[in-house]
């Protein structure tokens, strides 16, 4: 059994539906991507809950645990976020990693504050974990198609250049999925108008 069978066992959404328009090892691809090009790691994560009205507790999880393991492999690691996962991440990232705040402004401030950052960090890899991705309307869908744009930073800037990128998602609706936004409309059990946003390597 590879990574990729292990990570797809127990689909409920229907994501595995989008495996064969992948290659058949893209964890590997992405891990390898990632290696390829060390320095600095940003890494993104926070998907906003509506009915919750708070972040929700996977992502930013998850994301703090790939920090951690590319510190230990010499990685300078900057997470990015907005207001609803920031104490999470500060909370739970280690001792060595910066947490920066993207606000949530409108499209021209975003774009003014995204190139801001990467000039600052001129990252060698950026890195998606679950993050919700604009549609090509420009806006934030959750899993039931309700908007959400009020309640995210338009973080998406930052994938706009040529670093390469990773991403991460399992709903159909975060950034990366934009690769496949051909493919996660036909898929019923998936967000109903995917994202646009795309990275420069296979979707995880």
């Amino acid at each position: 059994m590879t990574i990729e069978d292990i990570i797809l066992d127990r689909d409920g959404r229907g994501i595995s539906h989008l495996r064969p328009h992948l290659p058949s090892d893209y964890a590997t691809q992405a891990a390898q991507l990632i290696l390829d090009n060390p320095g600095t790691a940003i890494i993104t994560a926070g998907f906003y809950i509506l009915d919750a009205g708070m972040d929700e507790t996977d992502g930013p999880p998850g994301a703090v645990v790939i920090g951690n393991a590319l510190e230990k492999l010499g990685y300078d690691v900057v997470y990015v976020t907005d207001r609803y996962a920031t104490a999470i991440m500060s909370a739970t990232g280690s001792d060595k990693s910066r947490v920066i705040e993207f606000p949530i402004t409108d499209d021209d401030a975003s774009k003014a504050f995204a190139s801001g950052l990467l000039e600052e960090l001129n990252p060698s890899v950026i890195i998606a974990i679950e993050r919700c991705g604009w549609t090509d309307e420009g806006v934030y869908l959750n899993m039931r198609g309700r908007d959400i744009t009020p309640h995210n930073a338009r973080i998406d800037h930052i994938f706009s250049g040529s670093t390469p990128s990773v991403g991460v998602g399992d709903g159909g609706n975060e950034i990366g999925m934009g690769n496949l936004a051909d493919e996660v409309p036909k898929i019923e059990t998936l967000v109903r108008l995917p994202c646009l946003t795309t990275v420069s390597n296979p979707i995880s």
